[in-house]
């Protein structure tokens, strides 16, 4: 799963965990792998892939 966040992180750098979590669905699918989008959220967490917040200037 891990591997796969990554290889989609290299087009889409700055793609959020629930953006991902939906491009992810067919590949947990065909991989049978349940899991939900909060359990994503504290899976990235830990492998620290999740996307910080820019500062905004004004």
């Amino acid at each position: 799963m891990i591997e796969e966040v990554k290889r989609i992180r290299l087009l889409h750098r700055r793609m959020g965990t629930r953006k991902l979590y939906e491009m992810l669905q067919s590949f947990m699918i065909d991989n049978q792998i349940k899991m939900g989008r909060d359990a994503l959220f504290d899976l990235l967490a830990v492998h620290g892939l999740l996307v910080r917040k820019k500062d905004v200037l004004l």
